[in-house]
């Protein structure tokens, strides 16, 4: 459905455009709801989406099978307290600790592709990354790896 864009991502990105194509999908395990996902399709993108096409396959790949790009995106985690809807669909109560993701994805001129937010539940959800220790600028510093 076509919605307007968050505030976030048009105080962040304004070429997003005023309104978006919103994408809503539960993501289960064995049955048991782990992640309630929320991705915001710019005109630009939205364009080449094709709801057949998607199946349980990730969004990002249903956007490069039709043409699009993704080549860096802006991802930062924290947390947040399931409201009434993200509860239902997870499974948990009202105001549960969940870790939140967000994500701005861009094509290689740097034009949004996708805004993308998602809720975990932490008892059945883990961030894992593999880090590096490197000089950088004189300095030690982590960066990941892969």
């Amino acid at each position: 459905e076509n919605v307007p864009t968050p505030s976030i991502v048009r105080a962040q990105e304004p070429s997003f455009g005023a309104s978006a194509l919103l994408i809503i999908r539960v993501r289960s395990i064995g049955r048991q709801p782990f992640s309630y996902m929320l991705s915001y399709l710019p005109e630009s993108s939205a364009r080449h989406f094709r709801k057949d096409r998607l199946g349980n396959q990730p969004l990002l790949m249903t956007l490069e099978m039709a043409g699009v790009s993704p080549a860096s995106a802006e991802q930062s985690l924290s947390a947040k307290a399931a409201d009434a809807d993200i509860a239902a669909a997870l499974q948990i109560p009202v105001g549960s600790p969940l870790i939140y993701m967000r994500r701005l994805s861009r094509d290689r001129a740097g034009a949004p592709i996708e805004f993308f937010e998602s809720y975990y539940r932490p008892d059945r959800f883990e961030y894992k990354m593999t880090l590096s220790r490197a000089l950088s600028g004189g300095a030690p510093k982590w960066t990941p790896t892969g």
